[in-house]
């Protein structure tokens, strides 16, 4: 009579390909969900960057076109979105803010706000608006007016030389919307 030995479990190579198997697959999904995340971050960076326009175009009806007190579509002062200058998210108070700006008791009273909330962007850095941003295409430089994320660093990164309206740029990872031409 022949007696069969019955092996129970398995053997180390089984063990090592499975392992293997899972490791490759975790991989694939930690590189697929980097992807996911950083497009998420770019969605909702663009979104937030549409609404506070269009928060700044509400509030440009409601007080006859002032951002920060200023004439419409002047360049001027900068500051985050939440700042009270700016009139987004606070009544702004009267007064002068920074050379032809300022606030009138009649914008001040015709405020219907807040038009947006304090908002960060995805690296949770508040958005800014400038109103005299130097950006710089193609080797030529002009001021816009712009509502912009620092980008991942959180550095607000100017163009590294401008002369005569020659300008280049190093790198810069500023993410900004022009808010009027």
């Amino acid at each position: 009579m022949r007696i069969s030995k019955v092996h129970h479990g398995f053997t180390i190579v089984e063990l090592l390909i499975v392992i293997v198997v899972i490791g490759i697959l975790a991989a694939i999904v930690v590189v697929a969900y980097n992807g996911v995340t950083e497009s998420a971050n770019g969605a909702k960076m663009n979104s937030d960057l549409r609404n506070i326009k269009n928060a700044i175009n509400r509030l440009g009806v409601d007080t006859n076109g002032t951002l920060f007190g200023c004439p419409t579509r002047t360049f001027g002062p900068e500051g985050s979105v939440g700042s009270p200058n700016a009139g987004l998210v606070s009544t702004p108070v009267a007064g002068t803010v920074q050379e032809t700006c300022t606030w009138s008791t009649d914008a001040v009273n015709s405020w219907r706000g807040p038009y947006i909330q304090a908002l960060t962007d995805p690296w949770d850095n508040q958005y800014r608006i400038d109103l005299d941003y130097f950006i710089c295409e193609n080797g030529s430089g002009r001021l816009i007016a712009a509502v912009l994320s620092n980008g991942p660093d959180g550095n607000l990164q100017y163009p590294t030389t401008a002369n005569s309206g020659a300008c280049t740029v190093n790198s810069s990872d500023d993410i900004y919307l022009e808010l009027w031409r």
